[in-house]
């Protein structure tokens, strides 16, 4: 079980719509805490299912619960296991794309610091560009880029998409995607240089 409450047999008594409601009505969290203990373990057997970590499922068990305190109190619920069933699975899936999305964008970022002149020039840059520019002047700089070149550069820094997410929102391919972003970085980098700008180093 994710939550241990001292056990109240009137509680326990009630169903789950009646919790709903005593919940919905007077805002107390032991009502809300007993309907959420019935179905813990399923709640965290679902989060373990798709997050394949303990202890990133009882992280996720946690977050479930306090998003079930504020959408009970908005939200009409016929039957609140599958509620709660749809809200735990909707939540890990989220969490999976949102890792997987991250995890993305670093590799491609990898790959475009391997081909692109001016980061082999550092072996520690990390990020293309540097925490000490301002991001105005940045913005300024891509802005007179090419159309293409313009966009990918965008998607990729500013909306942190990975190649496959910019191929998908542009119609570019792959390919075109990657020789953007080369031939942009490069670009930028020179009109930053021009500008009597910091090194993207």
């Amino acid at each position: 079980m994710i939550f241990k409450l001292n056990k109240n047999h009137t509680l326990s008594r009630q169903t789950d719509e009646q919790l709903i409601t005593r919940y919905k009505t007077t805002g107390k969290t032991e009502f809300a805490g007993e309907l959420f203990n019935r179905y813990a373990h399923l709640v965290y057997g679902i989060c373990l299912k798709y997050l394949k970590d303990q202890e990133q499922s009882k992280d996720m068990s946690m977050i479930v619960f306090e998003k079930m305190l504020s959408a009970l109190l908005s939200t009409e619920i016929n039957n609140f296991k599958k509620w709660l069933y749809t809200v735990t699975k909707n939540k890990c899936l989220t969490y999976l794309r949102d890792k997987h999305k991250k995890v993305d964008q670093a590799m491609d970022l990898q790959e475009l610091e391997k081909k692109s002149y001016f980061f082999m020039e550092s072996e520690s840059s990390l990020s293309p560009i540097s925490e000490d520019l301002e991001e105005k002047r940045i913005a300024t700089a891509i802005s007179q880029l090419k159309p293409d070149q313009k966009k990918c550069m965008e998607l990729f820094f500013f909306k942190d998409l990975s190649y496959k997410e910019i191929e998908k929102k542009t119609g570019y391919t792959i390919k075109q995607v990657k020789s953007f972003l080369q031939n942009g970085k490069r670009k930028l980098k020179l009109t930053l240089e021009s500008n009597k700008v910091d090194s993207l180093e």
